[in-house]
């Protein structure tokens, strides 16, 4: 079921395809149901943020590893090109980086809603995907790997229960909200 935080999203039914779809604000975005709902961060101090709203894209480093559409669509090819390339020989890093990575290339979609966490700005930010994986290192070097988005509204934090805040809290750079994700829709 959906739980609307402060009515931002209404539900309708879909016309083209006959699906659920959420739609946002009143607005001609919309949403499918059933979408994942992903927190992304902008580095240790927010240094990506203004690419986030400048160019419209989420974004992660590790960008001396290359294209990842280059390699095999599995973790394994992801892990050894990083322990390669950076020399990690931790497993529980290694394990953890190429999950990021996977997930930020294979497993989010056009569609699903992307949650921004400012620490310039104490708010959140809810985004959509809107196209697939870029490798742009002439964009930025720093943060090549790219995913387009359509910023769809900010709200402050006191918006969102503690328990939401929580979760999309983790230190990891791009990760599947699993508890709270209606929070956000």
């Amino acid at each position: 079921s959906i739980r609307p935080v402060a009515r931002r999203f209404s539900r309708i039914q879909g016309k083209a395809r006959g699906q659920d779809t959420l739609r946002v604000g009143g607005g001609n975005a919309e949403l499918e149901l059933g979408v994942s709902v992903w927190v992304i961060r902008a580095g240790r101090s927010g240094e990506a943020e203004p690419l986030f709203f400048e160019r419209n894209v989420i974004v992660l480093g590790w960008g001396n590893v290359g294209d990842l559409r280059e390699l095999d669509d599995t973790r394994d090819a992801i892990k050894a090109r990083v322990a390669g390339i950076y020399g990690v020989d931790s497993n529980h890093v290694l394990a953890s980086t190429a999950g990021m990575l996977f997930r930020f290339v294979h497993e989010a979609r056009v569609g699903d809603v992307v949650v921004y966490s400012s620490r310039l700005i104490d708010s959140i930010h809810l985004g959509c995907i809107t196209g697939e994986y870029q490798y742009s290192p002439s964009i930025s070097a720093d943060f090549p790997h790219q995913r387009p988005v359509h910023w769809l509204c900010t709200h402050p934090r006191t918006l969102f229960p503690r328990s939401a805040l929580d979760e999309i809290g983790a230190s990891q750079a791009f990760f599947k909200v699993q508890r709270h994700a209606e929070r956000f829709l």
